[in-house]
């Protein structure tokens, strides 16, 4: 009875270990996509970022008179996209090591961070994204500010 009860086990165990494994497969190839995708999106922020400084350039160089104003907002904008393009270049970086580790190890890498409930573990650090995500965005409110005034001086 001993003997059955121990096959059974070692029967069950072996279910178990190949359900864990594929689970860990499954949870290691939708990291990878998820990288592959996150690193395609920061490669086209970094496309955008630099053809939004050229358009820039170009507008306040041959569209605007020379007498402009509030000129901080454009040093602002500049300085906004060139950090928004390196926070997208280093990111890419991460995403790359990122598959690579889970290629090798066929497991995610888990970053551990101090929280104020003391030390978590989080998948993927969100702020550097959110900093690249609305770099772009931002920059285009600020020049449209930038427009504004110096159209309107001008018109008058």
């Amino acid at each position: 009875m001993l003997e059955q009860h121990q096959r059974e086990f070692r029967e069950n165990l072996a279910e178990l270990e190949s359900v864990g494994l594929k689970a860990s497969v499954i949870r290691a190839e939708a990291a990878i996509e998820g990288s592959k995708h996150r690193a395609e999106a920061l490669k086209q922020q970094v496309t955008y970022s630099a053809g939004a400084i050229l358009a820039i350039a170009a507008i306040t160089t041959g569209l605007l008179p020379s007498g402009q104003v509030l000129t901080t907002l454009l040093w602002l904008a500049y300085s906004m996209l060139l950090i928004t393009i390196a926070i997208s270049l280093l990111l890419q970086h991460a995403e790359a090591s990122r598959i690579e580790y889970t290629f090798r190890t066929g497991r995610e890498r888990v970053v551990i961070i101090p929280g104020s409930q003391g030390w978590r573990q989080e998948r993927v650090r969100k702020w550097p994204y959110v900093a690249s995500l609305f770099g772009l965005p931002v920059v285009i409110l600020i020049f449209g500010v930038f427009i504004t005034f110096n159209l309107k001086q001008l018109l008058a």
